[in-house]
C-alpha cells in the first residue's frame, strides 16, 4: 500500500479542507480593496479577472511582511502537520519574503478552489435527497443544473469518494508547497544551526557547573558524615555542627540542582539560587571542611560575612 493510499484511511489526510478554509478567508481582509477597483473600469474588459489579478496582487504586498510569513508557518505547523522551523525574531531577507507572499496567494488560490471544488463533488449527496423524495424538476446548485432521477443514486456514492481523494491530493499538495515555499533558506538554516550550537553550549556549560556543584556538595557530606560518625560519642558538639553542615550544603545543592533543571527545562524554578560575594566565606570554610588547604584573598572591600559563616569560620580554625 502506497503513502497515498494509506492517508486516505486516517483522518490527518484531509487536513487540506481547514486549511483551504483558512486561505480563502485569508481574502476578506483584502477583498474590499481589490473588488471595487474592478468594479470601477470599464464595461469591455473582463472585471472577474481584473478583481483576481488585483486581489493576488494585494495578497502578495500582504506576504511580504514579516509577522505574515511566521503565521504561515505556525498555520502549515498546525493545520497540515508539517514540521517547518520557526524563523525566529530575525528579519527574513527579501528572497524569503518573496517566497511567503508567493505562497500567500497560492495558499488563497487553491485554497478557495478547493473549497468550491469540494461542495461541487457533495452535490450528489443533495442531488439523491431530491430524487428519493420524487422531485423530477430541474435544479441548480452552485450554477450546476441538472434534472434528479435515477442517475443521482450512484452519483451520491461516486462524488462524495471522489471528494475524499481530492481533498487527500490536496493535503500531499499543500504540504509539498508550504516546505518548499515556507522551509527554511540557507541563511535561515545557519541562524537555526548558531542558535542551536549556543544553546547547546549554553546546556553543557550548565551540566559541568552542576556536575562540579553537586561533586563538591557530595566530597563534603561525605566527609562531614565521617567525621560526625566518629565525634558522636567523644564529641557531641562537634558531631551537630557536622550534621549542620551537610544540611546546609544538601539545601544549597538541591537549590542549584532545582535552578539548573529549570533552565535546562526552560521553565524558571521556583526559588533561584542568589549567590553573591558575602557567599566567599561560606565556600571557603566548605572548602576547608572538606580537607583542602584554601585561603581566600578579597581585594577592596570585603563584603560582610554573615554570622553564622563567621562562628563556623572560627570553629573551623579552632579545630586547625
Amino acid at each position: 500500500m502506497s503513502d497515498f493510499s494509506r492517508s486516505l484511511l486516517r483522518p490527518g489526510g484531509y487536513r487540506s479542507l481547514p486549511y483551504a478554509v483558512l486561505g480563502a478567508a485569508l481574502t476578506v481582509p483584502v477583498a474590499p480593496f481589490a473588488v471595487p477597483w474592478a468594479l470601477l473600469s470599464p464595461a469591455g474588459r473582463p472585471r472577474v479577472l481584473l478583481a483576481l489579478v488585483s486581489l493576488a496582487v494585494l495578497l502578495g504586498l500582504l506576504g511580504l511582511l514579516r509577522p505574515v510569513r511566521r503565521f504561515g508557518i505556525a498555520a502549515a505547523n498546525g493545520l497540515l502537520g508539517t514540521s517547518l522551523p520557526s524563523p525566529g525574531r530575525a528579519r527574513p531577507a527579501w528572497p524569503d519574503r518573496l517566497r511567503s507572499g508567493a505562497w500567500l496567494v497560492l495558499h488563497a488560490g487553491f485554497g478557495g478552489l478547493l473549497v468550491v471544488v469540494d461542495c461541487l463533488l457533495l452535490f450528489g449527496v443533495f442531488s439523491v435527497a431530491m430524487w428519493l423524495r420524487g422531485d423530477q424538476d430541474e435544479f441548480s446548485f452552485f450554477g450546476a443544473k441538472a434534472v434528479a432521477g435515477a442517475w443521482t443514486l450512484p452519483a451520491s456514492l461516486v462524488m462524495p469518494a471522489a471528494a475524499l481523494l481530492v481533498t487527500a491530493a490536496a493535503t500531499r499538495a499543500f504540504r509539498a508547497g508550504a516546505t518548499a515555499l515556507l522551509g527554511p533558506s540557507a541563511a535561515e538554516r545557519a541562524a537555526l544551526a548558531e542558535r542551536r550550537a549556543a544553546v547547546l553550549a549554553q546546556r553543557n556549560r550548565l551540566a559541568r557547573e552542576l556536575h562540579d556543584s553537586i561533586g563538591h556538595t557530595l566530597t563534603t557530606s561525605t566527609i562531614q558524615a565521617a567525621a560526625a560518625a566518629g565525634l558522636a560519642e567523644t564529641g557531641p558538639a562537634q558531631a551537630r555542627g557536622a550534621l549542620g553542615t551537610i544540611e546546609e550544603a544538601s539545601r544549597s545543592a538541591l537549590e542549584d540542582l532545582d535552578h539548573v533543571l529549570g533552565l535546562l527545562r526552560d521553565e524558571p524554578a521556583a526559588k533561584e539560587p542568589q549567590r553573591t560575594l558575602a557567599e566567599v566565606d561560606v565556600l571557603a570554610v566548605r572548602a576547608r571542611e572538606a580537607g583542602l588547604d584554601v585561603r581566600p584573598a578579597v581585594a577592596g572591600r570585603s563584603p560582610r560575612c554573615r554570622p553564622r559563616c563567621r562562628g563556623r569560620a572560627t570553629g573551623s580554625s579552632r579545630r586547625a
